[in-house]
């Protein structure tokens, strides 16, 4: 018999979605959500001849508890079936997922499921096959798989009356890694913290030997850690990246993202001149890089790092058009410091006493946890305050000027390798 604690929520949660009607249920701290755009995600349910589609997730109506997900069901009256399509993008081919799908009902409903084109299974009685949870004819299937692509497909056609699915919980899992600060690269933090739980038996660093490690953190995971130095990982999250490594021409590529942007001006590219590879070289008069829209950061946890060189008070390093500065310095003393908050009366800017323009360079970096604001100066916090939420915003970013393009507000200096992530982010 299922029971609530069968739900799984280990890995990288990609999706946690109740599809039914009640809400955004809660599993101790995790929420479902429903009334959260998805826009890589359709749904769509064939009956009877009639096709409806939802793209993204069907409006909230405020329930809260896990048994609402359970209750919160897609009905189809269908004679003699009804297929419903699943399509999920953001996966990462060749990386490991977990599915897994909630079903209420309260007697037998016979379903063949179909994932990624191979039948998982057929005749399938989401009552009697999977039993209940808590006593509410639920059930939960899991099924593993590695993506072949970046959008994943489930089919499941119900013969008769049916509740054909109540949510849907997709996770990418991977074996141990020495990948331990979630940075997706595999580096001298790292080391620090294997070294720190040297002797320990802390599961989370315990990478040797595999499949499982030996309950200690010994010259066995050392081993592993350094036969993977310098490695970056695939991160869904890493959603835009300019290195700035060009040598000529007046495009930026994005190396993570569709977001190439355009270079104005008269910078000057600087192949061999950057903090990592090359760089651009802004005037402070004329030159600046606007890119297309990223990320919306009052939507969610975001994170934003860029290495600068030099530049003056009041310059600004990444804003957002018709909106906001993201990253810039404060007009006074050149310290960092971010004008994004969030709509409260006593909202305040972010400050810092970190000086970057000293014409030396400096990585910096800003994130949002969805409760606190951070500021980073190479890789160390400068700043911290609570702030439960920020304005939302929808323009495109712009790189080295100030959102309106205010005289004084461009930079004038050089900028390299541009990060942007939609988690928190701990250098």
């Amino acid at each position: 018999m299922n029971t609530p604690a069968d739900l799984d929520l280990s890995g990288e949660i990609v999706y946690a979605i109740n599809f039914g009607n009640n809400g955004n249920p809660r599993f101790g701290s995790f929420v479902f959500s429903q009334d959260q755009d998805y826009p890589q995600l359709t749904f769509t349910t064939s009956a009877e001849g009639e096709t409806s589609t939802w793209q993204g997730i069907p409006p909230n109506t405020g329930y809260s508890d896990l048994d609402m997900l359970l209750h919160g069901v897609t009905w189809l009256y269908a004679d003699p079936s009804s297929t419903t399509s699943i399509n999920a993008g953001g996966l990462v081919a060749g990386m490991q997922y977990q599915l897994q799908l909630i079903f209420y009902t309260d007697q037998p409903r016979p379903m063949d499921i179909v994932v990624e084109g191979d039948t998982i299974l057929a005749g399938h009685d989401t009552y009697v096959a999977q039993g209940s949870v808590q006593g509410k004819g639920g059930s939960i299937l899991k099924y593993s798989f590695r993506a072949g692509d970046a959008t994943l497909n489930i089919s499941l056609t119900a013969h008769g009356l049916a509740s054909v699915i109540s949510g849907l919980v997709l996770a990418r899992t991977w074996p141990p890694s020495p990948e331990f600060n979630g940075d997706c690269r595999i580096d001298i933090e790292d080391l620090v913290m294997l070294i720190e739980h040297w002797g320990q038996n802390e599961s989370s660093f315990d990478v040797a030997p595999p499949p499982a490690g030996d309950s200690i953190i010994d010259r066995q995971d050392l081993e592993v850690l350094m036969s993977h130095w310098g490695e970056e990982l695939p991160d869904p999250t890493f959603v835009a990246h300019w290195p700035l490594d060009e040598t000529e021409g007046n495009t930026a590529h994005d190396s993570a993202g569709a977001n190439d942007a355009l270079v104005m001006g008269n910078a000057i590219w600087q192949p061999n001149g950057g903090k990592i590879g090359g760089a651009l070289a802004l005037d402070g008069i004329d030159d600046f890089i606007p890119t297309s829209f990223v990320l919306d950061p009052g939507k969610g946890p975001f994170s934003v790092f860029a290495w600068i060189k030099g530049g003056g008070p009041g310059q600004v390093v990444i804003s957002q058009q018709g909106g906001v500065n993201w990253l810039c310095t404060n007009p006074a003393d050149g310290t960092v410091m971010t004008n994004l908050m969030d709509s409260g009366r006593l909202a305040k800017r972010g400050l810092s006493n970190a000086v970057v323009t000293d014409d030396q360079w400096h990585r910096i970096g800003l994130v949002w946890d969805g409760a606190n604001r951070f500021l980073y100066v190479d890789d160390k916090e400068v700043a911290k305050d609570a702030q439960p939420g920020l304005v939302g915003r929808g323009g495109a970013l712009t790189i080295g000027a100030g959102y309106a393009l205010a005289p004084g507000s461009l930079w004038s200096g050089l900028i390299d390798d541009v990060r942007i992530y939609n988690r928190a982010v701990k250098p």
